[in-house]
């Protein structure tokens, strides 16, 4: 699998990063870029190196048994962590996911002067990135390094792209509650979730998407907080967990997993008098009745939640 040298372009008021993806024998019908859009005000943040496209692609090179190489500039520290990334993922799921060669073009740095300073944070409004984010503002965290000033929400892993509508209502919501506690909403769109389709479960793939995010922002980010998934006494192989998040991190931009000590039930009793949490908590599973954030109130999770 060749990654191509990333390229970024100003289009219709978006910022838009992208790369060719090539594979080395047929497999199911690919597009043949992968990308990733904000808005165009985020440009500066932007240093288009290839370490967002490295990590991403690395668990579906192990699906389809291709070497992996990156034609652009690759973090040094990013590759050694790679290196050790896939082999537990191949302890994981020897019979599906082999081991490859990771090759990269150029091993270079970010300079220290373009590096980012902020701290960053994944959210979809669930209960766990609902209290990642209520714990590292002001009134929860006391170290400004770790304060949160930005929440990144994507377009195009659980709402499907061509869905823009619920997308447009839920970000609306979110940047009108979030503003109110001196976080800014950070739009992103990207068809990464194409490329595993049919070819790797996104349970396995979903983690290093997440993180890819982040990585594309290096300019802007110092700290990438993922919100856990599951706590210390339940954690199983999957695509985000605190053993293996933090290989994907550079010399630059540390991935920090948040909240594995606790169960969800205690998330969700820290967060039930949050404001933003009370206006936008979203955890419905049942595609068919949920609607933007508003809940069933019948499926498991919302019952659980309750």
């Amino acid at each position: 699998m060749i990654i191509s040298k990333p390229e970024i372009k100003l289009k219709n008021g978006e910022v838009i990063v992208s790369a060719g993806i090539k594979f080395n024998k047929p497999v199911l019908k690919k597009p043949e870029k992968v990308w990733f859009a904000f808005p165009e005000s985020y440009y500066p943040y932007i240093s288009g190196r290839a370490d967002a496209f490295a990590a991403s692609f690395l668990p579906l090179a192990m699906a389809v048994r291709e070497d992996l190489l990156t034609e652009g500039d690759l973090s040094p520290r990013l590759v050694r962590g790679l290196q050790e990334y896939q082999l537990a993922l191949n302890f994981w799921y020897p019979k599906q996911l082999a081991l490859v060669d990771i090759q990269a073009a150029n091993l270079t740095v970010l300079p220290l002067e373009q590096a980012g300073r902020s701290c960053v944070t994944l959210f979809s409004g669930g209960v766990d990135s609902s209290y990642t984010l209520m714990s590292h503002l002001p009134d929860h965290q006391p170290n400004p390094d770790f304060q949160t000033n930005y929440a990144i929400f994507v377009h195009g892993f659980d709402i499907p792209l061509q869905n823009r509508p619920e997308y447009a209502e839920i970000l609306k919501l979110f940047s009108e509650q979030l503003t109110k506690v001196g976080v800014k909403v950070i739009p992103c769109r990207t068809n990464l979730q194409y490329f595993s389709s049919g070819l790797l479960h996104w349970n396995i793939a979903h983690g290093v998407a997440m993180i890819s995010v982040g990585l594309v922002l290096d300019k802007l980010i110092r700290y990438f907080l993922v919100p856990s998934s599951f706590a210390l006494a339940g954690l199983v192989p999957w695509g985000t967990t605190p053993m293996i998040d933090h290989w994907l991190s550079t010399e630059s931009l540390q991935v920090i997993h948040h909240g594995v000590p606790y169960v969800r039930i205690e998330k969700a009793y820290a967060i039930s008098n949050w404001l933003p949490a009370q206006h936008c908590l979203r955890v419905c599973i049942d595609e068919d009745r949920r609607s933007g954030v508003n809940n069933c109130g019948r499926c498991d999770k919302c019952l659980r939640t309750m």
